[in-house]
């Protein structure tokens, strides 16, 4: 948790790894999910590439958090934490 705070204050105190943050959560994982859906692996292929570009900008510290959530299950005690410090970023991106 203190790593995913540690994330949260890093982007949410710098505009550019804010936008960054947004333009994935907002845009890129709904088309992602989209393409899944679909089954076109070839958007897909190009989303993650593109999701994953915007990761590296944000920092090594947001690329190592995103990696290690799949192992944490969402509706643990940590998991709910996690989820509610990310939802707060993604208000943030709201009131863009």
């Amino acid at each position: 948790m203190a790593q995913v705070q540690k994330v949260i204050q890093i982007i949410s105190g710098n505009k550019t790894k804010l936008q960054q943050y947004c333009e994935i959560a907002t845009k890129l994982d709904p088309q992602i999910a989209e393409a899944v859906q679909k089954n076109d692996p070839n958007k897909l292929e190009t989303l993650v590439t593109q999701a994953n570009d915007l990761a590296d900008k944000i920092g090594p510290e947001y690329v190592a958090m995103m990696d290690g959530l799949p192992q944490i299950h969402e509706n643990s005690s940590e998991g709910k934490q996690i989820t509610a410090a990310l939802d707060s970023l993604d208000k943030l991106c709201a009131t863009k």
